[in-house]
């Protein structure tokens, strides 16, 4: 997982994913209705809703199809865990890009002027609160891995 400003992280990808995240990024984001917002036709998309952050999860999760790029209004902690420290709770399920896991992660604040970058295989669990619940407004966007 790596944490920071999103224009650090652009070269990282091909440029029409850049351009993609550059033009979703450059608009009023917190205008923009919640649910699931097409980027780029089935590579890039990005999902906007609103939760009360919590305390440690239970479980975490990994992807193998897609990496994630989280951005919170707000602030929220977000866990990052090794295998070894985990034990898988439910197989990974193709149709939703997920595999459940328990176990320890270490947790790392996330605020409006950095993003997360989860790449496919990292177990991880976000909307962990930071002192107290919250109400977050959040966006995920998921890149289709590998990136082309």
């Amino acid at each position: 997982m790596i944490i920071q400003p999103l224009g650090l992280m652009l070269p990282l990808f091909s440029p029409p994913i850049q351009e993609a995240l550059t033009q979703f990024f450059g608009q009023d984001l917190a205008a923009l209705p919640l649910g699931r917002h097409l980027l780029r036709e089935g590579t890039v998309w990005a999902n906007i809703e609103t939760y009360q952050t919590h305390p440690l999860p239970p479980r975490l999760e990994s992807h193998q199809k897609f990496l994630d790029l989280h951005y919170v209004f707000g602030r929220e902690q977000i866990a990052c865990a090794f295998p070894e420290n985990c034990t898988c709770q439910t197989p990974y399920d193709e149709k939703h890009d997920v595999t459940w896991w328990q176990g320890q992660g270490q947790t790392y604040l996330l605020s409006p002027d950095k993003v997360a970058l989860i790449m496919p295989g990292e177990i991880h669990a976000a909307g962990i609160q930071v002192e107290t619940p919250a109400f977050v407004r959040k966006i995920v966007v998921k890149v289709a891995w590998p990136i082309f």
